[in-house]
């Protein structure tokens, strides 16, 4: 996307968390996406509402797209399988690959897989 004004420091990132049919780890997935613009903080500094239904939308037309040509799955190491992902989530707090922040308690967006 584009965006004027300073992004955020290059380790901030926001999380696509994947969630499949199964109930345990196996049935998880996330990706990490690019540190975003200043300008989605709140006054709290979490990632507003509009950003993260921005990010649900454009994440849910990539996939629409996809869907024409395959179906979107998360691979599991463990048991060396595959499970179709049922929804996505974008939640209001920033990540890093390094660490997570679980002392707080984080609101979270949720999308059906087309």
């Amino acid at each position: 996307g584009t965006a004027e004004g300073s992004a955020l420091p290059a380790d901030v990132a926001i999380v696509a968390s994947l969630r499949t049919a199964l109930a345990n780890r196996s049935g998880r997935g996330r990706f990490y996406l690019p540190q975003p613009a200043a300008s989605t903080l709140t006054a709290t500094g979490r990632l507003s509402g509009a950003a993260q239904t921005q990010i649900l939308t454009a994440l849910e037309a990539a996939w629409s797209t996809y869907n024409l040509v395959g179906t979107p799955v998360v691979y599991s190491r463990t048991n060396r399988s595959t499970a179709i992902i049922n929804t996505f989530n974008i939640g209001d707090l920033y990540d890093t690959q390094r660490g997570r922040e679980s002392a707080l308690n984080e609101a979270r967006a949720v999308e059906v897989m087309p």
